[in-house]
């Protein structure tokens, strides 16, 4: 269930950011007539919510995801090469994480974590029900390189 779209594709929701769908897919209506058939959003109106003071199915999406956590790899050098210089050892490394996620889900993040509608108390577990209200994601990517020396 994804609830940042509750506040994000209508405008009397929320009155901050809004999504390019609102603007690109909503009805456009003039004199009681839609001028853009083809609309996949109701149309936006300051006077009443449309369908996102109602919980419809609109908000349900595929959650589906491949996500890269960590990959590593390594390299240690032939000790008989190193020994020259006084190293016993010497192992080369790098380190990623959250390199990719692959999903067709528009929110944040496909993994849930808790967020402050969630906050592990047992009161709003958001994430054991399936709904993301918008925590930041945890899929920074983040990098890291090393060198263990022996000596």
């Amino acid at each position: 269930f994804n609830y940042v779209r509750y506040w994000t594709d209508f405008y009397s929701t929320f009155q901050g950011g809004k999504s390019l769908d609102l603007f690109n897919k909503a009805a456009i209506v003039a004199n009681g007539v839609v001028t853009n058939p083809g609309a996949t959003l109701p149309a936006a109106s300051f006077a009443q919510a449309m369908g996102s003071s109602t919980i419809s199915s609109y908000y349900v999406e595929n959650g589906s995801f491949l996500k890269c956590r960590v990959a590593s790899i390594g390299y240690t050098i032939d000790p008989e090469l190193i020994k020259k210089v006084g190293i016993d050892k010497v192992h080369i490394y790098f380190q990623a994480t959250n390199l990719f996620t692959i999903t067709k889900y528009t929110g944040l993040d496909p993994e849930l974590v808790p967020s402050l509608a969630n906050n592990g108390s047992g009161v709003n577990q958001s994430a054991a029900f399936g709904i993301d209200y918008g925590a930041y994601p945890n899929n920074q990517k983040q990098y890291i390189v090393g060198i263990n020396l022996t000596f």
